[in-house]
C-alpha cells in the first residue's frame, strides 16, 4: 500500500498490509457497499469529499473501470461511527447498483500538495 493511502487509512507502514483496509460488501437491500477508516474532525464538500489532514477521501462508483467513469453522484453515506482513536469509520452504498448486471466501487485518496 503506498504510504499516502497508509497515513489515510490509519494504518502503520510499517506493518504488512492487511486486507481489511478497505471493505467491500452487500447491504441488506442489496446495494453495493465500501466500509473505509477515515480521520475524524474534517470538512466534507457539496461534492461528497471529505478533507482531512491535506488528504482527500472521496468514495466513487462506475459501470466500467474506464477511468472517466468515475462519479460520486450515487454514493450516499450509510454510517459513520467514532472509533475512538481519531479516526471514524465510514460506510457508504452506491443507490445505483441493485440490479445492474455490473457495478464497481472505489476510494479515491489524494494529497492537497
Amino acid at each position: 500500500m503506498a504510504n499516502l493511502l497508509e497515513m489515510a487509512l490509519g494504518r502503520d507502514p510499517n506493518l504488512p498490509d492487511s486486507p481489511d483496509a478497505v471493505k467491500e460488501g452487500v447491504d441488506s437491500e442489496g446495494y453495493l457497499t465500501l466500509t473505509y477508516k477515515r480521520w475524524s474532525g474534517g470538512i466534507t464538500s457539496s461534492d461528497g469529499s471529505y478533507l482531512q489532514y491535506g488528504v482527500t477521501y472521496r468514495p466513487q462508483a462506475s459501470s466500467s473501470l474506464e477511468l472517466a467513469n468515475w462519479s460520486s453522484s450515487s454514493i450516499v453515506v450509510q454510517s459513520i461511527t467514532d472509533t475512538g482513536d481519531g479516526m471514524e469509520e465510514i460506510v457508504v452504498r452506491d443507490t445505483q447498483s441493485k440490479g445492474l448486471p455490473r457495478r464497481f466501487l472505489r476510494l479515491q485518496v489524494v494529497s492537497a500538495q
